[in-house]
């Protein structure tokens, strides 16, 4: 006898299996158009105007993965999506860092607190946790400068007063879009520090903004294995070089704030919130060199002041003797003159 399926489920049950499924995405890049009942029902079982359904991306096909599977799933959607209240575990994203998305997560808010309130729901915690789109491709065309055709990142922290009261989570998606990934391996190394240095800035931003509001902060992901040799010098102290023979540290540009600001990255609280995001850099060759090269940066660095040092006292040494020697010198002759005008 062949056991139960999905569809031969009581309907409560099916209704709670489909609603671990459920992901709601905030966007204005994919809208929903009219008529709204035809393309997207989710959208009119879940409460949602008609103004705010344009923002909210929930079709039957994103929406669930059960969506499209028969009548009875579709059904089941339907009466689900009256009483559904997203969980600490249910993706949200907001993809967009525009006022339109924001208004639509507002509204999209304000639709399930409503519903929480009607359903006598007092233990829901409202939304906790929230999924940020990082990295956002701009309308500016692939050809143009990398920087313009991602939105600058550090806007997020500007924006962290537009969140629901109740988020006590947010993960950063720092993942790059294919065209965009291909783009970036195409500039030069220097250009793709530069680049994850400015994005680690911005989520350095982030965080402290997120710290004052007692927000967690999470990264997703990791590290593509591209970008693995532009973020070697990730691993520690700051190199050394030598101008005006001495030595002196490399403070130049993004990299030396990048290591001023960060050091070791496991070192620091940011560091702690990135550290997942860079572990593949820290298995590589060219981390262990880069470590390995610091460290006899650090070496040369330490013998070369010992031996400044020691030119230097040797100097002043000289420098003192000849002193006293000029001195002495014109004590001679002081007391010659004066033994000449005795006589």
């Amino acid at each position: 006898m062949a056991g139960p399926t999905l569809t031969t489920l009581p309907a409560e049950l099916r209704q709670k299996i489909i609603a671990e499924t459920i992901t709601i995405t905030i966007s204005t890049t994919t809208p929903v158009f009219t008529p709204l009942v035809h393309l997207c029902p989710p959208i009119i079982a879940l409460g949602i105007t008609a103004t705010a359904a344009i923002l909210l991306t929930l079709s039957t096909t994103n929406f669930t993965p059960f969506g499209d599977v028969c009548a009875l799933l579709q059904a089941d959607i339907l009466a689900l999506c009256a009483s559904w209240l997203p969980t600490p575990t249910t993706p949200i994203t907001l993809s967009q860092n525009t006022r339109a998305s924001w208004a639509a997560l507002a509204a999209f808010s304000t639709v399930v607190n409503a519903r929480a309130a009607r359903l006598n729901r007092r233990a829901w915690p409202g939304i906790t946790t929230l999924t940020l789109r990082f990295l956002v491709p701009t309308s500016a065309p692939l050809d143009a400068n990398l920087f313009e055709s991602i939105d600058p990142p550090f806007k997020w922290a500007k924006e962290l007063r537009r969140l629901p009261a109740s988020v006590k989570l947010i993960k950063l998606d720092l993942s790059l879009p294919d065209a965009h990934m291909t783009q970036l391996c195409a500039q030069e190394l220097s250009t793709q520090r530069v680049f994850w240095y400015e994005c680690f800035r911005a989520v350095r931003l982030l965080d402290d903004e997120a710290k004052r509001r007692g927000i967690v902060i999470e990264v997703l992901g990791e590290l593509p294995r591209s970008q693995v040799a532009a973020l070697a010098p990730v691993a520690g102290t700051p190199a050394y070089f030598t101008i005006f023979g001495k030595v002196a540290r490399m403070m130049l540009m993004a990299e030396g704030y990048y290591r001023h600001r960060w050091g070791v990255l496991e070192h620091c609280r940011q560091g702690a919130v990135l550290n997942g995001f860079v572990r593949r850099v820290r298995a590589t060759k060219e981390w262990k060199e880069e470590c390995r090269q610091d460290v006899l940066r650090g070496e040369i660095w330490k013998r070369e002041y010992k031996k400044v040092i020691a030119e230097l006292s040797r100097r002043m040494s000289a420098l003192k003797k000849r002193k006293r020697e000029e001195d002495g010198e014109e004590l001679e002759n002081e007391e010659g003159a004066k033994r000449m005008r005795t006589e």
